[in-house]
């Protein structure tokens, strides 16, 4: 518990640090290149590992995160190295052939996706060749990312990923000097990440990686349960993957660059948002393969309880600030007034609450062979029920169909994920039930009390957005703690935090 504490302190810090430069980057992004050219941008990303290209990864990062911690937990550390480096074979064979693939086809997806976008479609090939060629460099720093985080190098991960978006704000904002391109933009992220993942191969092979190393003899030994595991992750990643970026490749085929930049500002801080949850699921597949592998139950459970109600809470502390005030927030971040986006941006809010309250048990259960698939088929039926949605609300709504079919969904399936979780960890669902009412009425509480403060003190500068938001959030997280949080695992919260907080600070 102490480590799975250290580690989430290492997860929650870096997110801090990486949603404020990317609020940042999007802001250079669309003031610098305007939606036309912020949209483009997202539909280059889509070509890596960071976009719809994530599927190739075929669950390897996340199993092999899953089989370091596991090995680690028994002091095997030879296994540790098999599978490092099988992995990283087997990626880098994929992305080749996923190179090669994408190459061929660089005129066709120009012609498909980047068919409204006013720039040289030789600049658009050279983009589309460079990211192609990319793959197998990037899928083996998936993996040897996932490998750090099962040796809970989560120090090491976390600043590499802020280091790296660091560096991508001071290039585009240094970019801007020049007479560059959106399209430069886009290339230089692809070589960060570029950088990213040598700099991972570096360190293992240095011998700098804290026990992940690469092994040269029977790396092939145990592949077939190994890929067994990965390929039920990479079911349940196929899923997400469609929810996440299949809006922006329909809306780049079907309709325009600009499109696809309106619909991804209105995501964007609900998608910051919906991190608060996976910042922890680095941390807690290795702690969940661990206790598996020890057979310590009370720990998964208790983790699953108390994590849900703070993360929850958390969440929808952040969440109603951004819902209430929701077109000053884009009026002064981008300098966007439209009505409509501020509307589907208070919408698609609702999103990242839904996940909060499945996350941490959903993550857990991806460590258990047998549960994986129950995942697996939960986010088919969300997927399928959010496309059905989206399609027959699209002729109506075109890219706002994809936010309300998005919140639609998820919520028609949070029960089931709620009864799969009782099932394995044995929560109680009353008590959850109890919380999610008690946090309504605490929201409600904090919009009325916020509509009486405006009409006596209006929003009429930044100063005035940024304290009354942060006096929402203050209200909204306290009275969830204080009333939803079960007097029990509030008691558990402050004995947890009192055994842990020299080491915390």
């Amino acid at each position: 518990m102490g480590s799975l504490a250290r580690n989430t302190y290492y997860n929650i810090s870096a997110f801090g640090i990486n949603t404020i430069l990317s609020l940042a980057t999007v802001t250079v992004l669309v003031r610098g290149y305007g939606l036309d050219g912020y949209g483009l941008v997202i539909l280059a990303r889509l070509l890596l590992p960071s976009g719809v290209m994530g599927l190739l990864e075929a669950g390897f990062p996340e199993v092999t995160s899953r089989s370091v911690a596991a090995a680690r937990a028994v002091g095997d550390l030879e296994q540790v190295g098999r599978r490092v480096s099988a992995a990283s074979l087997m990626a880098a064979g994929i992305g080749a052939a996923a190179a090669l693939v994408l190459w061929l086809l660089a005129d066709a997806i120009v012609d498909l996706v980047f068919h409204s976008a006013e720039t040289g479609r030789a600049a658009l090939l050279h983009l589309v060749v460079i990211s192609a060629l990319s793959l197998p460099l990037q899928l083996v720093g998936s993996v040897l990312r996932g490998a750090f985080e099962g040796s809970e190098r989560f120090a090491l991960v976390r600043s590499v990923e802020v280091l790296s978006n660091l560096g991508y704000l001071a290039v585009v904002t240094g970019m801007l000097a020049y007479e560059t391109t959106s399209v430069d933009a886009a290339l230089a992220y692809v070589w960060i990440w570029n950088a990213r993942s040598v700099l991972y191969i570096a360190i293992v092979l240095f011998g700098r990686g804290g026990g992940v190393s690469f092994a040269t003899r029977r790396i092939w030994s145990g592949t077939a349960a190994f890929l067994a595991h990965a390929f039920q992750l990479f079911s349940g990643k196929f899923f997400s993957m469609l929810l996440n970026f299949g809006p922006s490749i329909v809306l780049g085929i079907f309709s325009n660059v600009a499109t696809v930049g309106s619909y991804e500002i209105v995501m964007r801080i609900p998608r910051v948002l919906k991190t608060v949850s996976g910042m922890f699921n680095g941390a807690l597949l290795p702690f969940a393969a661990r206790s598996d592998a020890l057979g310590d139950r009370a720990s998964a459970r208790r983790v699953v309880e108390q994590g849900t109600t703070v993360v929850v809470g958390f969440v929808v502390a952040m969440s109603v600030p951004v819902m209430v005030f929701g077109a000053e927030v884009l009026r002064y971040w981008l300098g966007i007034t439209d009505p409509e986006l501020s509307l589907y941006l208070q919408v698609a809010l609702l999103w990242p609450v839904l996940v909060a309250t499945i996350g941490i048990g959903s993550t857990m259960l991806l460590s258990r062979p047998s549960a994986a698939a129950s995942i697996n088929r939960l986010s088919m039926v969300t997927t399928l029920g959010y496309f059905a949605l989206a399609i027959g609300l699209y002729p109506w709504l075109t890219w706002r169909a994809f936010v309300l079919a998005l919140v639609v969904s998820q919520a028609l399936t949070v029960p089931a994920y709620w009864r799969l979780q009782a099932r394995e960890y044995e929560v109680d669902l009353a008590v959850w039930a109890a919380f999610a009412v008690r946090s309504v009425l605490v929201v409600v509480f904090a919009c009325l009390l916020s509509i009486g403060i405006r009409s006596i003190a209006p929003v009429d500068g930044l100063v005035m957005l940024v304290a009354q938001g942060l006096f929402v959030a203050l209200v909204v997280g306290s009275g969830v703690y204080l009333f939803a949080v079960p007097a029990d695992l509030r008691r558990a919260n402050e004995e947890f935090l009192k055994r842990n907080l020299s080491r915390l600070r």
